[in-house]
């Protein structure tokens, strides 16, 4: 394995992980109490997770050239599968285990809007990947220097639409649909960076912390706000440009080269992971899990993360071996190639 592809594991794997502790972190976020700064500081860090897995596409799909018919036949058809058997899958969840749920009409609705709040991902992701011949086209007849440009007006402008007007607005609204592409062209430009470990780690540090410390002013009255965890916050894209920076550099370094094998074939689990781990929730909602954020929350949040992303790799690469089931992964869980990357 070249260090570039190992690289790129070792970010898809840290994502997706990032995106478990987000999750994690945001079961007793709005929940007042002691635990709440330690839900706050895991939460800010795991900001980074989705830009990252943009990033990962935009950084080795961008710069490559191919018919597009090659193209729509390996990405945009590979996408459609798993975003048509999820949507049913937690339509028949919802109403098979949550009392809120919405009715059987739902998975009409799925071409409108997601399933699950999670699958937003694959709808941004289809809208970026649509995006990506012309972004070539145009890319690869731009100088360096108006590449950076771009890039830089284009995520200035979406970033500073974003903080004039936070959330509430969704993440399929068309603002941060043009966002996410932006992440794609953000990937092309930070992937020609040479590593630096320093600046990297100084860069996610403080955009966290000041995620964190700004975070918790803003909920100093009672009222938890959530306002710079958008995923196209100024803070937010200082931490992925950082993490990106700082994981590529960690990947030269002689222990992480160690455990290439294992990310290797973490990475091919990664998108399966996104897909199912919601299912399994419902280990959040336990007494004995309760317990443990609440009352263990900065020890707690972490172990709890990393048991979840155990259980659901395991689950996806028990799916693996399933025939079939290699297109409803993307083709991630058997390991014959990535979404995001072949």
């Amino acid at each position: 394995m070249t260090r570039h592809h190992f690289e790129w594991d070792l970010v898809r794997v840290v994502a997706a992980l990032l995106v478990v502790l987000g999750h994690v972190s945001s079961a007793i976020w709005y929940q007042p109490g002691a635990h709440w700064q330690a839900a706050n500081v895991y939460d800010s860090f795991a900001r980074a997770s989705v830009p990252l897995f943009f990033m990962v596409s935009g950084a080795l799909l961008i710069p490559k050239q191919e018919a597009i018919s090659l193209y729509v036949k390996k990405r945009l058809a590979r996408l459609t599968v798993p975003i048509v058997f999820w949507s049913a899958v937690y339509v028949a969840w919802n109403r098979v285990f949550d009392e809120t749920a919405v009715a059987w009409d739902g998975l009409a609705r799925v071409l409108t809007e997601p399933a699950y709040y999670h699958l937003w991902f694959l709808y941004a992701l289809l809208f970026a990947y649509t995006a990506v011949p012309v972004l070539r086209w145009s890319w690869s007849r731009l100088t360096d220097v108006s590449q950076r440009w771009l890039v830089a007006s284009w995520l200035t402008a979406v970033a500073g639409l974003s903080w004039m007007q936070p959330p509430p607005f969704g993440p399929l609204h068309p603002i941060n649909l043009l966002g996410y592409v932006g992440y794609l062209l953000l990937g092309a430009i930070v992937q020609r960076i040479p590593p630096m470990p320093l600046l990297g780690a100084a860069l996610y540090v403080s955009a966290g912390i000041f995620t964190a410390m700004a975070t918790a002013w803003l909920s100093r009255g009672g009222t938890p706000e959530a306002n710079l965890y958008g995923f196209l916050m100024p803070n937010v894209i200082v931490m992925a440009i950082g993490l990106m920076m700082l994981l590529r550099a960690l990947a030269g370094v002689e222990s992480c080269k160690r455990a290439s094998p294992w990310i290797a074939y973490g990475a091919t689990l990664t998108f399966g992971i996104y897909l199912v781990h919601p299912i399994f929730a419902a280990f959040l909602d336990t007494s004995f899990c309760r317990s443990v954020l609440l009352g263990y929350s900065w020890i707690g949040i972490p172990a709890v993360t990393i048991f979840w992303f155990v259980v659901s790799a395991a689950a996806v690469a028990a799916m693996g071996r399933i025939p079939g089931c290699r297109f409803v992964l993307g083709e991630s869980a058997v390991g014959a190639s990535r979404l995001t990357a072949s």
